[in-house]
């Protein structure tokens, strides 16, 4: 075999193999969004909490950004926060704003906006229409989510809250 000609097959075999495994990373990518989506638009909008088994890791990290980096671990504060947010907003809807994938991470900005009708963080319902923006930083692997970090405009919330 000539120089030139296994040169030029081994350049093809290897642009073959970036081809695939670029193909492979897009379509991660598009999965990882996918689950991030379910998560806003089903297991919270639809309030469909007992997918939060399907779509979190058992062990899910979640740092509040807004709290000082708190972090708490597993599912179940999750899957019990959600009732109580639901209650505390009964029409609270999540509109993703954006939502930018890269390597194994997801970010999502909401716009959340909900009707404040019973007790939240002790402070009583006030009827208010409430309208927040939130950021979350998602980390997945193996199609769930092993991490989230969120960052929610605190000030603008609690001042929402006390009018």
């Amino acid at each position: 075999m000539n120089k030139l000609f296994h040169t030029t097959l081994v350049g093809f075999i290897f642009s073959g193999a970036i081809i695939t495994a670029s193909i492979a990373q897009s379509e991660q990518i598009e999965t990882n969004k996918a689950v991030v989506k379910k998560y806003f638009e089903e297991a919270v909008n639809q309030r469909k909490v007992e997918l939060v088994d399907e779509l979190f890791d058992v062990a899910y990290l979640s740092v509040l950004l807004d709290a000082g980096g708190k972090e708490g671990r597993g599912t179940e504060p999750l899957k019990n926060f959600l009732p109580y947010l639901f209650e505390a907003f009964p029409d609270i809807h999540f509109q993703l704003e954006h939502l930018v994938a890269e390597g194994d991470k997801v970010v999502a900005h909401s716009k959340t906006t909900g009707t404040h009708k019973s007790e939240f963080w002790g402070y009583p319902a006030s009827n208010n229409l409430l309208e927040i923006h939130e950021i979350f930083i998602f980390t997945l692997k193996e199609g769930k989510i092993i991490s989230g970090h969120r960052l929610t405009d605190m000030k603008n919330l609690h001042d929402q809250l006390s009018k």
